[in-house]
């Protein structure tokens, strides 16, 4: 009785000592790669260069059934003009879905210091075809409520792609 008594006074302790104070996946980069202290290609709410982040990458239907998930996906944000493209490398919807590169553009974006957020009611993204060597639309695929945010390294984005499918990413600057 004593165990079970020192267990359970015990629980909270590592459920504290085991959450995330910033919310974010802590996977580790990918060889070579080093994540980024601070966000020096975002000064004053202005994309200044390309940012690549890494992280976790989910896909649910909308029943919320687990479809697709990829802890190492890597997410890129551009600088075009006064707005941004956002590129999804290696992206899929289902396992049986051959990963492609996907991005959206333009979107408009306001940010402040290190920090950016964007929210684009709807947008058609192209899908880069290797065999034609191009980017084409993929306007049978349209996302909608695509809202995120960058703070400093940390990077957020939540869409929905044809209605059905809620994709989620969550990452960190890579230097």
């Amino acid at each position: 009785m004593k165990k079970l008594l020192v267990l359970l006074l015990a629980a909270p302790l590592f459920f504290i000592a085991c959450s995330d104070d910033n919310d974010f996946i802590e996977n580790p980069p990918a060889a070579g790669e080093e994540y980024a202290d601070t966000n020096t290609k975002l000064t004053d709410g202005k994309i200044t260069a390309d940012m690549t982040f890494r992280g976790n990458y989910v896909v649910t239907d909308k029943n919320g059934v687990k479809g697709y998930e990829n802890p190492m996906a890597e997410f890129e944000v551009k600088a075009e003009d006064e707005s941004m493209a956002l590129y999804m490398h290696s992206v899929k919807f289902a396992q049986v879905m051959p990963a492609l590169d996907i991005r959206m553009r333009p979107m408009e974006y306001a940010g402040t210091g290190r920090s950016l957020r964007f929210d684009v009611a709807k947008i058609l993204p192209e899908a880069y075809i290797k065999a034609a060597n191009s980017w084409q639309l993929f306007d049978k695929y349209p996302m909608t409520e695509v809202k995120g945010e960058i703070n400093d390294t940390q990077f957020k984005v939540k869409m929905v792609c044809m209605g059905i499918y809620t994709i989620s990413f969550e990452g960190r600057l890579l230097k």
